[in-house]
């Protein structure tokens, strides 16, 4: 019984990484594509 709860430990833990891993990813895409957005909002019209 006790290995049961073990893997049950184990796949919750892995499960609970990946999930917060994954935020954190989705967190910094959000943040770098609001910078690019700013970026070229500031940036001065390149004649062309």
């Amino acid at each position: 019984m006790k290995e049961i709860l073990d893997v049950v430990m184990i796949i919750g833990f892995v499960l609970f990484m990946i999930f917060m891993v994954r935020g954190f990813y989705l967190q910094m895409a959000q943040r770098q594509a609001k910078r690019e957005e700013e970026a070229k909002k500031n940036e001065p019209k390149s004649p062309l």
